[in-house]
């Protein structure tokens, strides 16, 4: 009886951890993909990349000064989802999702390694069961 719960432990461990592995490459994919768009393809043919840039700095801009006074002080860092869960004993994941729609769209906008942060607090907020 044990060993049969041993092994169906670390089958949904398995499976949990599947699903965590592809939301990571998910996320790191869909960030290399519109990255590359944005700031490579289509810009490559325009003859004015300034006032490209600034366009499309200004939109994302824009899309991330909304989200953040729809969704409040997003997006979580892992010390964060760290410290809340040392305090409360568990993270809540409830936004989740929308710390990283918001850090996908930062990281777009060209920003550096920092807002990848919330993808390893997704991981630990989702490992929290």
């Amino acid at each position: 009886m044990f060993e049969r719960k041993k092994f169906f432990l670390v089958l949904l461990g398995l499976m949990y951890s599947s699903v965590l592995a592809l939301i990571s490459y998910a996320f790191i994919m869909t960030e290399k993909i519109l990255s590359h768009i944005l700031w490579e393809s289509v810009s490559q043919g325009l003859h004015v990349n300034f006032v490209y840039s600034l366009l499309v700095l200004t939109i994302l801009c824009s899309v991330v000064i909304f989200l953040k006074i729809e969704w409040g002080n997003l997006p979580k860092t892992s010390h964060e989802l760290l410290h809340e869960f040392k305090a409360k004993g568990t993270a809540s994941y409830r936004k989740t999702w929308h710390s990283l729609l918001l850090a996908l769209v930062i990281l777009i906008s060209g920003a550096g390694v920092g807002p990848e942060a919330p993808l390893l607090g997704a991981v630990i907020a989702y490992s929290i069961w």
